[in-house]
């Protein structure tokens, strides 16, 4: 973990960065086309795979 960065993000969190709806980010969890980990009764989202997708999105590479 380099300069304090977070490992995972929280639903809501990861939801702001995408810029989307906890409804629409709890479809993509449900369809497991977001990678996610639960810990107890929280679901926890990698934020290298969240900085990955929107890295592709800003270059272009991302789905339309």
């Amino acid at each position: 973990m380099e300069n304090g960065e977070k490992r995972f993000l929280s639903r809501q969190e990861a939801a702001d960065v995408l810029g989307i709806s906890l409804v629409s980010l709890a479809r993509r969890l449900r369809d497991r086309s977001i990678p996610y980990v639960k810990l107890g009764n929280r679901t926890l989202i990698p934020s290298a795979y969240l900085d990955e997708l929107v890295e592709k999105a800003l270059s272009g590479q991302g789905a339309k």
